[in-house]
Formats: structure tokens, C-alpha cells, sequence
């Protein structure tokens, strides 16, 4: 499954939850679940910085996106190379696979008054099922396994948790992976796609590894665990060949006395999340404590399933995991990195493999963390098409052109989409374009292929979208939150009052 990298993944044919859905159906379009917009929470205050790694070059490999600065981050975070100096922070102007979008109007709509609930789905939709099918290829050592959390140096002892050893893990590790990403690394800012593998691949560890948590079962286990389930939503993690194997989980085994698997999962994804960051203001608080798990097969086909769209989030992200929809679309901002890999999922506009890092990506920029995401969902023309090579049709992707794509559960955030199929086996009609570049100018709806007349409109949630595409310090605030809280999930910050899974200690990094 992909994320989400990270959240690896999501929508399905008929049961178009689009994320966004409210009553903006046109009349006469075919109904599908939506998102309804009930008053959210007060938004959580600003997390306290912890270190950040050496930045990114503000120079992309890659002609992307049109950027200006604007002002600096207010908090100043430590970085590894001097020679790189903290760039402003900046503010999205364009953005395009090779296309301009159109400017979309301002929005007083802030974050905090978002929808948080998604409207009852309609029973005559049905989500697609996900194969529990393991990977082709998996890994015969049980200490390498991700679904077992053998630490070689303990001898089968298990692990005391302390500031101390987590601060000398930490700096170690932190040096490990300064090394990677260096100049002179094989992860470095020279090599791109390899970086963004490597930086998606973290994210969706963490992620999943969260995300199988079940906090509506009391005696329910599963969460962030340092344990993934061996089904197919996990190919790309599990396989001797990934990045998780070959350089991760080396890394884990020389501090694994000091730190649990599930706890160094968190911190790489982190560091890569902070690493991608070009403005250095990502600061995403970091809790120890987590309890590695040697088996995890109960959170099998727990994690969201693409094609599902909003069936997917509403089952997953907000009743699974109990997260709110506001929070659920801040993590979705995790796309900003990595591509989507047709061989882990079947999703793809082209084979895996090409030398083009825009192609099957979901931003412009995909070795950089920030709102390009949801910068271009809203601000250009996606346009419905079937996964090349899948007969009969099963899955459906949106794209612009070879380069980008988005799922189902991408493109419910911003727009109401048809659900009407001959087959009612994908969501989306073949060659409906939603974005701005239909008539009328500007207006971010959805058009029919062929007349071009409007069959859609805005979801619920695209105030939200439109407020994180037009400011990045938004989303980087509410997306260190949200991700705090997801590999949080069963967890509490109390000792004497641990929550089902344990409880966790905040650790200020920079101080170690």
C-alpha cells in the first residue's frame, strides 16, 4: 500500500468518501459519502523545537516550483553544516508538473475551522477488499524481520529506557545519518531519487507501524510497535531489498541496547521528515518509550486501501485510529515526499524505475517536505485515468500527465468526485478533470470528459487544503502535531497512569 509513502496510500471505486465531501453535489451527480463540516477542536499550540539536520539546498535538482522568501522561521534550530545557511521561509507562488495552475482564490477559512466528521456512508457502497497476500520476496533472518524486534546486543534482555541512552543513541544515530545525506553520501542532495526513496520509505515505516493500532479495542495491541504485519499493504518495507533492511535496521541493531526498534522508527522518519525541510522550521517533539513487539499479525489489513477514498479515511484514520479530520488531512501532507511505486501497490502512471523523479510523484518536489502537496492538488487539472495494464479496471489514479499522480484518497480532500462507472468498480469517470483549469477560470470544481460542463464541487475539507497550499508554516505547524500524536496512539505522557500500550517520556534532543 503506498501513504502515505505514507501514509502510503487510498480510494475506492464507488465508495468515494472524498474527504472533503460536504452537500456541494450538483444537482442530478451521483451521490457519494461526504465529509460533513461539524466545528473541530481548538487547534494544539506550536510543538517545541528539537534539533534539525543539515538542509536541504534551496536549489532543487529539478525545475519545480516557483518559491519566494518571506519571513524566517522564529524558532532557530541547530545545523549540522555550516556552510548552509537557514533559508526564509517560503511561500508557494506556482506550482506544476511542467503546466501552470491557475492562482486559487484566498480563503479566510483558517485550519481551526475545519469539518471534523464525515458524514454517514451510503450502504450501497462498498469498499474494495485488500488481499492479505505477503510480499513475493521476504526475508529468511529472523533478526532482520520488521515484524520481529530481535536486538542482537541484548541477548533476549529486554530494554530499560532512559534519557541517557536515548540521547547517546541519538547522537549516534544523528551522525549515521548526516552521513548519508552529505555530499558525499549516496543519499545526498546530488542524488534525489535515492534521497526520496529513502526519506519516503521512513515515513511510511512510521506510519504504518502507527497506523495498525485499533483504539476501539481496549485489549488491542498493535500500534507503534517496531512490528509491521506481513501482508501486501506493507510491500516495499518488508522485503530484504528495501531501505528499511539494508540500511535502517543496521543502523537500529549497533544502538538497539539504548533505544526500542518502534522509538528508532519514529526518530529516522523525523530526522528524514526534518533533513527535507528547507526553511528549517519543521519541529516535531520527540517522546521515548515505545514498546517493541515480537509478533503483530493482528493489525493485518488495518491500514487504509487507496481506491476506498473516503470509505478509507472515515475507517481507518478517523474511527481506527481516532484521529480528527483535520489531523487526517495534515498527515496526508506526507505525500509531499516519495513517489507511488506500482510494485508495492498496482498504482503507478508508469513502470518503477525512471530516471524522471517527477514521474509518479505526488508534488513537484518530492525530496522536499513542505505544502506542494496540497499546493498542487488544488491548483492544477487532475485528470481521471485507469492504471495502465489493469484489465479489468480495479484501480483508478489522477494525473496530469506521466509525471504526477494522486489517488482517490488524495483528490477527495479538495473536490466532490463522480462516482459513476459503468462497472461501479472505481470512483471517477475516465478523463474527468478536476482543478482550476476548467470553466469557470479559477473556480477549483470538477468538469464532465468531453462537454466540459461542472459535475462537481468543492469537499469540505478544501478550505483546509487551500489554507496549508497558501501557507507552508500552516502545514508544517499542524502536520508536527498531528504526526506527535499519531506515533503517540495508545500511549500516554503519565508513568502512573500509562495508556494501553505504555507510556512515553518527552526528551528535548537539542539538549543531548
Amino acid at each position: 500500500m503506498i501513504w502515505i509513502l505514507i501514509f502510503v496510500p487510498i480510494i475506492m471505486g464507488c465508495p468515494y468518501l472524498r474527504t472533503q465531501n460536504s452537500d456541494l453535489m450538483i444537482e442530478g451527480h451521483d451521490k457519494s459519502p461526504h465529509l460533513s463540516a461539524a466545528p473541530p477542536p481548538p487547534p494544539p499550540p506550536p510543538p517545541p523545537p528539537v534539533p534539525s539536520l543539515m538542509p536541504l539546498k534551496t536549489s532543487s535538482p529539478t525545475v519545480f516550483t516557483t518559491k519566494s522568501p518571506t519571513s524566517k522561521p522564529t524558532t532557530a534550530i541547530p545545523i549540522l553544516n555550516p556552510s548552509i545557511s537557514p533559508t526564509n521561509n517560503p511561500t508557494v507562488q506556482t506550482t506544476a508538473f511542467k503546466q501552470t495552475a491557475n492562482p486559487t482564490p484566498k480563503s479566510t477559512t483558517t485550519p481551526s475551522q475545519l469539518p471534523s466528521k464525515l458524514s454517514t456512508l451510503s450502504p450501497s457502497l462498498k469498499p474494495v477488499s485488500t488481499p492479505s497476500n505477503p510480499p513475493s520476496t521476504r526475508p529468511t533472518s529472523l533478526s532482520t524481520v520488521p515484524g520481529s524486534s530481535t536486538c542482537l546486543k541484548r541477548n533476549g534482555n529486554p530494554l530499560v529506557a532512559s534519557a541517557a541512552g536515548t540521547c547517546s543513541a541519538y547522537k549516534s544515530i544523528l551522525a549515521e545519518f548526516s552521513a548519508l545525506v552529505a555530499p558525499t553520501g549516496a543519499y545526498s542532495d546530488t542524488n534525489p531519487i535515492a534521497q526520496s526513496n529513502l526519506f519516503g520509505q521512513a515515513i511510511r515505516l512510521a506510519f504504518h507501524d502507527a497506523a495498525e493500532i485499533d483504539v476501539t479495542q481496549a485489549t488491542d495491541r498493535m500500534g507503534s510497535d517496531g512490528c509491521l504485519s506481513n501482508t501486501s499493504d506493507n510491500r516495499g518495507l518488508l522485503e530484504a531489498t528495501s531501505l528499511v533492511l539494508s540500511v535502517m535496521e543496521p543502523m537500529w541493531q549497533r544502538y538497539c541496547d539504548q533505544l526500542s526498534r518502534a522509538d528508532f522508527w519514529v526518530l529516522f522518519a523525523t530526522l528524514s521528515m526534518q533533513r527535507a525541510d528547507p526553511t528549517h522550521s519543521l519541529s516535531i517533539p520527540f517522546k521515548f518509550g515505545r514498546v517493541d513487539s515480537a509478533t503483530c499479525s493482528a493489525g493485518a489489513n488495518r491500514l487504509p486501501e487507496p481506491q476506498n477514498g473516503a470509505h478509507a479515511i472515515q475507517q481507518v484514520f478517523l474511527t481506527q485510529m481516532g484521529l480528527t479530520l483535520s489531523e487526517t488531512v495534515a498527515l496526508f501532507g506526507a505525500h509531499t515526499i516519495g513517489h507511488v511505486h506500482n510494485a508495492n501497490s498496482g498504482y503507478g502512471v508508469v513502470p518503477d524505475g525512471s530516471a524522471d523523479i517527477l514521474q509518479n510523484a505526488w508534488d513537484p518536489t518530492p525530496n522536499v517536505f513542505d505544502n506542494q502537496y496540497f499546493v498542487g492538488l488544488i491548483g492544477q487539472g487532475w485528470k481521471n485515468k485507469p492504471v495502465p495494464g489493469d484489465t479489468p479496471r480495479s484501480k483508478n489514479i489522477w494525473t496530469i500527465n506521466t509525471q504526477g499522480i494522486m489517488l482517490n484518497s488524495d483528490m477527495v480532500l479538495g473536490f466532490n468526485i463522480s462516482t459513476s462507472s459503468a462497472a461501479c468498480d472505481h470512483c471517477g469517470v475516465v478523463d474527468e478533470r478536476c482543478g482550476p483549469n476548467g470553466p469557470p477560470i479559477n473556480q477549483a470544481l470538477c468538469t464532465a470528459p468531453v462537454t466540459n460542463t461542472l459535475t462537481g464541487g468543492r469537499s469540505a475539507t478544501f478550505a483546509q487544503v487551500q489554507a496549508f497550499a497558501q501557507s507552508n508554516t500552516a502545514f508544517l505547524q499542524a502536520f508536527s502535531a498531528a504526526f506527535s500524536k499519531l506515533t503517540s496512539l495508545g500511549y500516554s505522557n503519565s508513568a502512573t497512569a500509562p495508556g494501553k500500550l505504555g507510556s512515553l517520556t518527552a526528551i528535548d534532543l537539542a539538549t543531548c
